[in-house]
Parts: structure tokens; sequence; C-alpha cells
């Protein structure tokens, strides 16, 4: 091991990033002044905490390095002899570096892939005209300055690539000040900081300074960028205010905010909500000052304050800061960026119901052109959902498992696009026959996958001429803005029921007024996880046009799962607890995993087992996968950290594995594959093949914490998606009518209950939680219709 004083490295590789804990990249030595590749044989393999780091390595950077190498010769596979590489584990230093002289600065530009159409000429012409002004052009966005030298474009470029590097030397400060590195990206992004511009009265503009707004009010970590309340109190005791009062302001701005978030968060049974009430949110911050103030009291400058703790907190629910959160006259309290999001959907959805939609002789003949093309004959409901939709801006279609809904979507589609809710092919940037100006999407992947199959064919095998696209949600919102001047696209969301408030704000702030939206699903299913229950209040509030299907249609070979599932839906328990293709399996709960994996070795194929909670998916998991995949290979011993060991310890090839975090806009939370290798090369774990659209994904050590064993999961991550036979854990856990529901409709051909018989019935019995959800969409629609 030899101590290196300092190295230049340019980067070459991204390993992990503070995801993962830790910062890895690796890269080659260059010169300190001009930043040219010193050597051919050298290569360096850096680990650090984000904390040395202070800042995301990525491809092209330059980093001065320092810290103690393990240096190991490995032939050379490009050229004769060895070459060198230095493995520096424990970095005591890690900065990223800007350029200072002209070669630095070409290399700087040509080597980022932000710069990417700068290229070395245009970067040679500014150092001429610059020197090292130009860096200080780029950080205050002076684009007009830039455009002397350089075109609009191009001065856009450097504008937009340099806004990372633009807090380089904020990031050592807010480092310093132990501010996590998540914090800080998000300090970054956040617009007010990160687009704000100031004028020098020399006429000079300049960007603000992150580091004046957190030295004026530490707090702000805490009521605008979700840091923690006990940490940020910590941090303003220890690196900013060691004298602050227990009173302050700003302190108790934070501290009602945060004990907003954690009413409003809850859990399963509680959580959910937008709004909290006085009472509770008094007790759950008389609790934060408590315990805050018996940390802060072990310091030496702690001065007591001159009232309890309950005192305290009632003054401070006094106080109305319409930042952090509003106040309305009933008493509730809402954070203010949920206020904004539900008023905006509110307004939204008010203004397009207002809209008129002429309903004429060219409407009434793309409806009847839509029911004569349907592959089954509409009942007198399913034909209102269709004139319905057609004659509303927004409208909604809801119901249970069987009553149709996809046949009826199917019409819809049919009928809109008669009425030239078509995209020109000619004008098509990707030039395939793909219907752009239907979009439709579900929460997941696979439930958007599902989707498209079910709403491009029909029965008979014949497929649309037009396809219509169906993508994720977190697609849509990422990969689409609809400018609609004419009021010609149509938004179909399926599986409405899982839209929170978040979701749906980011959706309508991506499509113009005028395009119109169609809302699918049901809302007797669960809840959405985050705050909100958007479907649930369109429909109760009675003001949005709303068509529930209500008749379950028995087809040739009909499981009996529709009409299972419409008991449960109701509250009433089924007359026969197995009946037709649902299967009640009477199993003590100390046996219920064992059962649910013999099961899904009949069939593993088509099988998903759907636990009650994560305890009940990890036993079920580990069960089935000793049944269905025991002699997988398993991957070989290595240099690995104890969490990655222990990821792969659990691994076979051959296993079915689950995506629990959004890795990428094509693999989401609850997206499934194949563990097809488990060879571990050039920092890669493996292959998984995904189960949507054949998506191969190399698992790199940041994305080994989202994998986990995909034999079973739970309904939440479960919900959108449905599979041929599906295993019910009925186990633990808080279980109510929705819960089972929601895991009933999962099953297409066959379904099977795992289950003591006390614990179905109390939870068919047991009334959804969400009716207890304290949210203001529903009354704001009911208060603005008024007022229409």
């Amino acid at each position: 091991m030899n101590a290196i004083p300092n190295v230049t490295i340019r980067v070459t590789k991204v390993l992990a990033t503070y995801n993962s804990g830790k910062m890895r990249f690796s890269g080659v030595p260059v010169c300190p002044n001009t930043h040219q590749k010193l050597s051919k044989r050298d290569f360096y393999l850096i680990t650090a905490t984000p904390e040395q780091a202070v800042f995301e390595p990525e491809i092209g950077q330059v980093w001065k390095i320092n810290g103690e190498a393990y240096t190991e010769e490995k032939p050379s596979y490009k050229k004769h002899g060895v070459d060198l590489f230095h493995e520096i584990r424990r970095a005591k230093q890690c900065v990223c570096v800007l350029p200072k002289t002209e070669d630095a600065f070409i290399a700087f530009i040509k080597e980022i892939a932000a710069f990417k159409g700068v290229g070395a000429k245009w970067a040679k012409k500014l150092w001429t005209e610059f020197k090292l002004e130009t860096l200080k052009h780029m950080e205050h966005r002076r684009a007009a300055t830039l455009e002397t030298v350089v075109t609009p474009n191009i001065a856009k470029s450097l504008i937009n690539g340099y806004s990372k590097y633009r807090n380089l030397k904020y990031a050592t400060w807010l480092t310093s000040k132990e501010i996590p590195i998540k914090i800080q990206k998000m300090i970054f992004e956040f617009q007010p900081i990160s687009n704000e511009i100031r004028i020098h009265q020399s006429g000079y503009k300049y960007a603000i300074d992150p580091r004046t707004i957190i030295e004026e009010n530490p707090y702000i970590l805490a009521s605008s960028f979700s840091m923690g309340f006990f940490d940020v109190d910590k941090l303003v005791r220890r690196k900013f205010e060691p004298n602050i009062l227990s009173e302050d302001p700003r302190r108790m701005i934070a501290a009602v905010s945060e004990a907003i978030r954690l009413c409003v968060k809850g859990d399963y049974e509680t959580g959910g909500h937008t709004t909290v009430p006085y009472k509770k949110l008094l007790k759950a911050l008389t609790e934060i000052l408590q315990e805050t103030e018996q940390l802060a009291s072990i310091d030496k400058s702690y001065t007591k304050p001159l009232f309890t703790m309950e005192e305290l907190a009632i003054t401070a629910l006094q106080a109305h800061q319409k930042d952090a959160y509003v106040i309305y006259p009933d008493g509730q309290y809402q954070l203010t960026p949920t206020y904004l999001m539900e008023n905006v959907i509110a307004l939204r959805m008010l203004n397009m119901k207002s809209q008129i939609v002429t309903f004429g002789e060219e409407e009434s003949e793309a409806c009847k052109k839509a029911f004569d093309l349907s592959p089954f004959p509409l009942l007198s409901k399913q034909k209102e959902a269709v004139f319905t939709a057609i004659e509303s801006s927004i409208s909604a279609i809801i119901g249970g498992a069987g009553t149709g809904k996809t046949t009826v979507l199917h019409a819809v589609l049919t009928a809109f696009e008669a009425l030239g809710y078509v995209s020109d092919a000619s004008l098509c940037p990707d030039k395939t026959t793909t219907n752009h100006n239907i979009k439709t999407m579900a929460l997941s992947c696979r439930a958007a996958k599902r989707m498209r199959d079910c709403i491009n064919k029909s029965s008979d095998g014949s497929r649309r001429e037009r396809q219509i696209s169906a993508t994720s949600i977190a697609q849509f919102i990422h990969q689409t803005v609809i400018e609609d001047a004419e009021g010609k696209y149509l938004v179909v969301i399926d599986e409405a029921s899982m839209l929170d408030v978040a979701t749906m704000y980011n959706i309508i702030t991506n499509i113009h007024p005028n395009v119109r939206i169609l809302l699918v699903g049901d809302h007797y299913q669960l809840p959405p996880i985050g705050g909100g229950n958007v479907l649930a209040d369109v429909v109760n509030s009675g003001v949005i046009p709303t068509v529930e299907l209500d008749i379950v249609k028995r087809q040739k070979g009909n499981s009996g799962i529709p009409e299972y599932s419409k008991f449960v839906r109701e509250g009433t328990v089924p007359p026969k607890l197995s009946s037709g293709a649902v299967y009640f399996h009477e199993v003590e709960s100390d046996f219920i995993a064992d059962k649910c994996a013999s099961l899904f070795a009949l069939s593993p194929l088509d099988s998903m087992v759907v636990g009650s909670t994560n305890a009940v998916v990890k036993e079920v998991n580990k069960f089935c996968q000793d049944e269905v995949n025991p002699d997988g290979e398993r991957y070989a011993e290595g240099k690995h950290s104890d969490f990655i060991k222990i990821v792969l310890g659990g691994l076979r090839q051959g296993d079915s594995v689950l995506f629990k975090e959004n890795i990428s806009l094509d693999v989401t939370n609850g997206s499934l594959g194949k563990l097809v290798s488990v060879e571990c090369k050039k920092d890669t774990f493996g292959l998984v093949v995904m189960d949507d659209d054949d998506i191969e994904v190399r698992l790199e050590e940041e994305i080994m914490p989202a994998l986990m064993l995909g034999y079973s999961m739970t309904v939440h991550k479960a919900q959108g998606s449905q599979f041929p036979i599906v295993i019910i854990a009925l186990a633990g856990g808080y279980i109510d009518r929705s819960w089972l529901y929601t895991a009933i409709t999962r099953a297409e051909c066959e379904l099977h209950i795992v289950s003591t018989k006390k614990k179905l019935l109390t939870a068919i019995n047991k009334p959804p939680s969400a009716l207890g959800r304290r949210t203001r969409l529903k009354m704001l629609l009911q208060e603005g219709a008024d007022q229409i």
C-alpha cells in the first residue's frame, strides 16, 4: 500500500453514486495544469463517502485525489507489458477541479457530455476573448456576453451545461455545515434558487447564493427541503446558532411543518391525508418539541424556556406562515405545496367541466361506429359511458372487475378516432403509424403493456390501423408535454384509484387545458400510498361526469372471480368461500407461507403470490425459491461489500426478481424480470431480462439495493397488474375490505386464498381505511361547482 499525496485524474466511469452510500469511480491520470492524459498504463479506482467527495462524479470531469493506494500489476490486453491498477479505497480528499488554463478549458468543454455540440473550436475562441472570466459568464448565465463570441444556441448549451458546476463552490461550504448530499442536491434544484438572477450595481447579472438563504434561516432545510426537524435542530445549534431560542419563529414554523408531514403520512391505516386537524397536530407538535428540547438541554449553552412545550406548541400553531403551511377556518392545517396542488387540480377540472362540448350528428355517428365495431354488444350503461366520455372534456368511467371497463374503453377510443383524434402520420417524429393524439397511461410499465394490448386488439384478433400507445405515468410525465391549441388530444389514465395528488398535479401541468381527460378505475380498490385520493374525491364530489358500470357480465368459461370480488367489494361474505376457480385454503398462520409456495410450484410461470406484509412476502419468496429453483447457480464469492454480499447471497440464476425502486423510466417500482446470469464482471453483477418488452438490465452496484426475489409481492406493487393465477397470503398486518378486493382482482383465471377463516371474514367485514382520509379536493370541486 502506497501513500499518494495528490493525483489528478479524469473520470472514465462512474460505478456508484451517493444513492448507494458511497462514491466509486475510475479514471486515468492527467496533468494538473493542462488536464492532458499523462499515462496509458495507469488506471485509478476511487472509493469515497459522499461527505468526502461533496459532489457527484461524472464522466469527463477532472478530480484531485489524496489517499493510500493498493497497486496491482496486470497483463495489458491492448499492448505488451503490464498495466498498473491503483485502488484508493478510502480517499482522504476528493475535489472536482475546474480548468484554469486554455488547454484545461478546451479539454473540459470537449470531455463533458453536458457541453455536447460546443467543441474545441468555440472553446478556444471563448478563452481567447475572456480567459478565466469565461467560467464566470457561464456561472452567472450572461448569455448576451457569451453571444458576442458564440451563437445563441452555443451560449445556451454552455450555460445549461455549467449549471452543475455553478454549485461546486457552494457544495464544499454545505458539506462543512454537515448538510447531507441528498439535501444539497435538492437545494441546487430548487427553482427559486437555481433560476433567480440578481443585478449588481455595475450592471452585471449574478446568480443567487444559497449560502445566504440558509444562513438567514437554516430551518428552511426542514420546512422547504424535507430534512428531518430533529436533524436540522441539532445542526442549527452545532453549526449555525448555538444560542438560538426555543421559541424562535423560524424554528416554530419548521416544527409545525414537520408535524404536518408526520400526521399526513401516518401508516397504511392512518396515512394518505392532505390536511391535519388542530388537536391531532397539537399532540404531534408537542411531542416533537419535547424530544428536541431534551436533546438541546444536554448542551451547556442551552437556555431553558419560560413555558411548557404544550404552551409553546399552542403559540406556534397560532402563527400563520403561508410559505410553509395554510390554516383553514375549520382548523385544518395543510402544507402549502399540497394546498397549491389540490387547488390547481380542482381549478383545472372545474374549468374543463365548464367547457361546452357539442354533441351533434358527427358525435352520434362516431359512437354508432364504435358500437358496431365493439367485439361485444354493449349494455345500456356501457353505451352511456361512451356517450359521456364523448360529450365531456373530463369524465370518469368506474366499475368493478368483470363489468366491461376495458370493452367500453376500446369503444371510447374508437369513437374519438372517428372524431379526428388522430395524428398525421406524415408528421410523426418517429415515422410510425402510432396515433399520438391519444395518450393512455397506467401507473406501472407492466400495467401499461397490458393496457396497450387490450385497447389495440379486439377479441376477434383484429388490431387498430393506427396503434395507440400506452406508457407508465412516470414515462408520460418525463417525456410528454402536450400543447394542444386545436383541442384534438385525449389523455386516458387507467387504474386511476392509484392517483395521488402529486401525480395528478404533474400530469395536468404537463398538458394544455384543451386536452381532454378520461379517468378509468375502481375507487373501491386500495387508495394511493401518497397523499390524497383523487379518483374517490372526483366520484364522491358528484361534480365531474361519471358513469359506474355495475353489471358483472358472465362469459363462457367464467372463473367466478368477478362475482366473488363483487361480494367482497360490497362487504358481503360470499355464499361459498370456494366457488368456481376461487379456492379457499384454510391454513393456520404458521403454515401459510409453506402452503403458498406449494401452490405456486404447481404453475410457477403463471402464478404470483400477493402478501399482506413485507415480512410475509419475504418468507414466501424464500419458500418459493426453494420449491421452484433449488439448484440455480449461486453468485461466486468475491470482494463485495457486506450489503452486496447479503443481496447476492439470496439470489440464484433463474430466479424471478422484482425491483422495489424506480431504476429508469422503463424499469419502475414493481417491475418483474428473470435473473439470467450471475456472472460478475466489469463492476456488474449479472443480467436481468425484464418481463415487459424483454428489456435487459445489467446489475450495477447502485442498482442492487433495489433488487429482491419476485415470486411474491405486496398488493401495492401488484396493483395495476394482473396474473393468470393469484395466490393470496392472508397473514398478519392491517387488512381491510379494499386490500382483499384489490388482491382478488389481480387474478385473471384462478384465485387461491390461503388464510385462517377468521382472518378472511374479518377482512371482508372491515370497512376501507380510505373512508377516513382527510382530503380537500372533493370540497374544492363542490364549492367551485356552486360558483359556476
